[in-house]
């Protein structure tokens, strides 16, 4: 396995994608497997941020330029 292989490797294997593990002879040399990675690594973190976020019930801030001075 060459050193890109085992990078792709080693994010699925940390984003549990179990699937595409157990295939990975078929898939590792797959043009759109480094784009799916990033796509599922994007979404995770996106996903993570709006729930800390939620949890935390702080709301929304207005933002300064919005605030009304008066």
């Amino acid at each position: 396995m060459d050193p890109k292989n085992d990078a792709l490797f080693t994010r699925a294997k940390n984003l549990r994608l179990h699937g595409v593990l157990e295939h990975w002879s078929e898939l590792a040399d797959a043009p759109w497997l480094p784009s799916l990675l990033d796509w599922e690594e994007h979404a995770r973190t996106q996903r993570s941020l709006e729930r800390r976020l939620n949890d935390a019930r702080i709301g929304r801030f207005k933002a300064l330029a919005d605030f009304d001075w008066k």
